[in-house]
Parts: C-alpha cells; structure tokens; sequence
C-alpha cells in the first residue's frame, strides 16, 4: 500500500465508472481512460487485465472502476461482487490466458486485491507518464 507521503489513496478521484460485468466492459473501460490520460498504453492494458478478470470469475453484475491520481502515482481499481481473491498460475506456452497477473506484477509499480462482505477489489499503481 502506498505511504502518505504518495498520497495517492487520499488524492484525487479522476473518474467513477459502472457498467455491466459482460464481453464489452474492458473495450470500454480502456475507452474511459483514454479521456483522462494521453498516453494510456500501460494503464489501458493493465486495466484491460484486471475488468477481464473481473468479466470472467465475478458474478454477472456490475463492475465499478475507478482512477485515481497524485502527482507520484495513477491508480486504478476494479471492484466486482465476487468473493475470490485473485490467484496466478502457470500458463502453458500455447494457453491464450492466464498470464495478467504476471503483467501486473512486471509493469506495475505495485498492486493487491482486497475482499470483503460486498466484493473484491484489484487495483494497480503507475508511475504518472
């Protein structure tokens, strides 16, 4: 979790966004962003990975993302109504999934996920570009 002096917790919230948890949600998501941030290409697949998730082992419902930013840190979440905790596996060299996690844990400055009684979040921090 990010230290105070960050402050991106307590920062500024860019933008709020809820839409329904189906195919369409990361397409859209990545549209979103691009309102906010010129050059979203890290941010937009991050985000990308992390609404997928969401789409295909949350319950069929809403998303809600946010994004936050600081002058340090952008940071974006996704809270769906499930109860799992993300967890990475060993994808084969032919899977065509299976690996968003290892990208978060390679371009993102830091991420977790948090459950409780009404969902999980995943969130991830930037570097601001």
């Amino acid at each position: 979790m990010p230290d105070e002096e960050d402050g991106c917790l307590s920062g500024e919230e860019v933008g709020r966004l809820d839409l329904r948890a189906d195919a369409r949600a990361p397409r859209l998501v990545r549209r979103w962003l691009r309102s906010f941030v010129d050059d979203a290409g890290t941010l937009e697949l991050l985000a990308s990975e992390v609404v997928t998730n969401s789409v295909l082992h949350g319950p069929d419902a809403v998303i809600s993302v946010v994004l936050r930013r600081s002058t340090k840190t952008i940071r974006f979440e996704c809270t769906d109504q499930g109860q799992g905790t993300p967890t990475g596996r060993n994808a084969a060299e032919t899977d065509e999934d299976g690996r968003g996690l290892l990208l978060l844990s390679a371009l993102a400055r830091t991420w977790s996920a948090e459950t409780t009684m009404t969902g999980t979040t995943v969130w991830f921090e930037l570097a601001p570009s």
